[in-house]
């Protein structure tokens, strides 16, 4: 049962949410209990007259945590995001475009600049003698003036970056849903062959178990005449070939 971190969850959370079945309220039921039996224990405080209430809580918890990653696993296959490569790329692009995640190149960025700044201050920190509170003011100044300038060229990158990672996810997503597509396409048409394989299967199999029946009807109707044995062969066997194509 997959577990989402709080940025992925976030991400998921922007996804169109698939509806989830009976079937699936069902499963997660079934899997709650289990995980119970299987992992619950009750804390140190607990006490046997709350044991039942304890364990109602961790099954419902266990519930809803199932329902989630499913949930988590529907959205996912319909954006085509189930390989988690792509899904770590997603929700960076998604923390990146909506403010929540800082990029490694961003947070470099600010911390040279925090740095530089720090570091005109310690270089005026540094000085002695009568000029001192000058270089103090001149330092405190440049480091200001840094901070200023970088603040505003880091506001306004950053107002850049998420509008790019905005339209890297826009794509990535686009393509996702182009894959899940193709792969459900691809699905259909695999399991369209199969039919019609299987069809062709049991076509043979019931032609061969008619043809034979026919064979031995025609035999004895013809009075053990050979030609009627291929005759009723020919016949029953085309009926179980034409039956075998019309199953499913």
């Amino acid at each position: 049962m997959a577990e989402y971190t709080e940025e992925e969850q976030s991400f998921l959370d922007t996804l169109d949410s698939p509806e989830l079945t009976e079937k699936d309220y069902e499963s997660a039921e079934e899997k709650a209990t289990e995980l119970a039996a299987r992992d619950f224990q009750q804390d140190e405080g607990g006490t046997a007259g709350t044991f039942y209430s304890d364990l109602s809580d961790y099954t419902k918890s266990a519930y809803e945590r199932t329902l989630d990653a499913r949930e988590g696993a529907r959205q996912r296959q319909a954006a085509g995001l189930e390989d988690e490569g792509l899904f770590d790329i997603a929700t960076e692009l998604s923390g990146i475009a909506r403010g929540e995640i800082e990029s490694d190149e961003r947070r470099r960025t600010r911390e040279s600049i925090e740095t530089l700044a720090s570091g005109q201050r310690g270089l005026a920190q540094s000085g002695t003698g009568l000029r001192s509170a000058a270089r103090l003011r001149s330092g405190e100044a440049a480091a200001q003036a840094t901070q200023l300038i970088g603040g505003a060229k880091l506001s306004e990158a950053t107002e850049l970056e998420r509008e790019a990672a905005d339209d890297s996810l826009r794509d990535l997503l686009i393509q996702g849903r182009a894959r899940a597509e193709n792969k459900k396409l691809r699905m259909q048409e695999l399991a369209y062959q199969r039919s019609q394989a299987s069809k062709g299967f049991w076509g043979d199999v019931l032609s061969g178990v008619l043809g034979a029946v026919g064979a031995v009807g025609g035999f004895l109707v013809t009075g053990g005449n050979p030609a009627g044995a291929v005759a009723g062969a020919s016949v029953l066997g085309g009926a179980g070939k034409a039956a075998g194509r019309s199953f499913g």
